[in-house]
């Protein structure tokens, strides 16, 4: 519900260049069965596929940066600082809400004692293709069962393994939701990437709790090719290294013994899934490239954190790889 009256909810999106998919967003997004008033901002990176004129037809507020102001942390930052809902929910332009009460249920994850910010279940696309699927659902939370993620009593951050920190601080701002008052305490830090990682960290640090809310789901997935899969690897594992001291590659034999092992998982999946033979023996004949490109892209991420400074070639290969996610 949409209403003139001041706002329970402000919606924030980033965008460039994301039609169709954000017409479909928007459109679930407007159509969200809620018992009170919820706003959309929606910031535009100078998009030319028509997407300024698009967001001009719609009941949403429309705020226009150049491409080089964006920035993952600053961005949501900018749109929180226009927003006047006492909850703010952020959403990329690809996710599509699942169903009518994805906002309601994110929200009132949300809306607890101790709670500082919940987010959602993501689901791949029905129409994605089988390896797509696989990584979707390796890769993203994807659980039926709601999480509530804190420290344990007496326990700090620097008492857990790599692993542990990972996980209970783990955050996503495919779509995600916080309280306002929280975030001016808790601002985005200024990331090229990882800012909800980042912003999970410390707030867990800090004494609060994240919720996993698998009743608030959105499709989610990409269709990207082996190349992208692994800049993709390389900003996230730069990112884990960085914040938690987490390297899961960190040998050339590590290397190719995970990418075996996820390969034969892959290939498993493809094989047990539905669909023609053909199009399952294509998923099984890429399977391999797939999986060596997140392997390569772990463990490039996570060596260019620890050499990327001093090494002329991996700070050349930093900004390739890190061009374009």
């Amino acid at each position: 519900m949409i209403a003139d009256q001041t706002p329970h909810v402000s919606i924030v999106i980033p965008t460039r260049n994301g039609m169709p998919l954000l017409r479909q967003c928007l459109e679930q997004v407007l159509r969200q069965e809620t018992a009170w008033p919820f706003e959309v901002i929606v910031i535009d990176s100078s998009s030319t596929d028509g997407t300024w004129e698009f967001l001009g037809t719609l009941p949403v507020k429309r705020l226009r940066i150049h491409p080089r102001e964006f920035n993952h942390g600053g961005t949501r930052n900018l749109g929180a600082e226009q927003a006047r809902g006492e909850f703010l929910v952020f959403l990329v332009q690809d996710a599509v809400p699942a169903d009518r009460r994805w906002l309601a249920n994110l929200v009132a994850a949300c809306d607890q004692p101790r709670v500082a910010g919940a987010y959602s279940r993501q689901l791949p696309r029905p129409d994605s293709t089988l390896i797509t699927r696989y990584m979707a659902l390796a890769t993203t939370p994807t659980s039926q069962q709601r999480i509530y993620k804190a420290l344990p009593p007496g326990a700090t951050l620097a008492s857990l393994t790599p692993p542990e920190r990972f996980r209970l601080v783990s955050f996503n701002n495919v779509s995600s939701c916080m309280h306002r008052s929280l975030w001016r305490h808790y601002p985005f830090t200024i990331l090229p990437y990882g800012e909800d990682l980042d912003w999970g960290k410390r707030v867990v640090e800090a004494g609060h709790t994240i919720v996993y809310e698998p009743t608030s789901a959105v499709y989610h997935s990409h269709d990207r090719s082996p190349y992208y899969t692994l800049k993709r690897a390389y900003a996230d594992h730069y990112q884990v290294s960085q914040l938690f001291g987490w390297t899961m590659t960190a040998s050339l034999p590590t290397l190719l013994r995970i990418t075996a092992s996820s390969t034969a998982r892959a290939v498993a999946y493809v094989l047990s899934s539905d669909g023609g033979i053909l199009l399952r023996a294509r998923s099984g004949i890429t399977a391999p490239l797939f999986m060596a490109a997140l392997a390569i892209g772990q463990y490039l991420g996570q060596h260019a954190l620890k050499h990327g400074a001093s090494h002329r070639l991996l700070a050349t290969l930093d900004k390739q790889l890190r061009s374009g996610v």
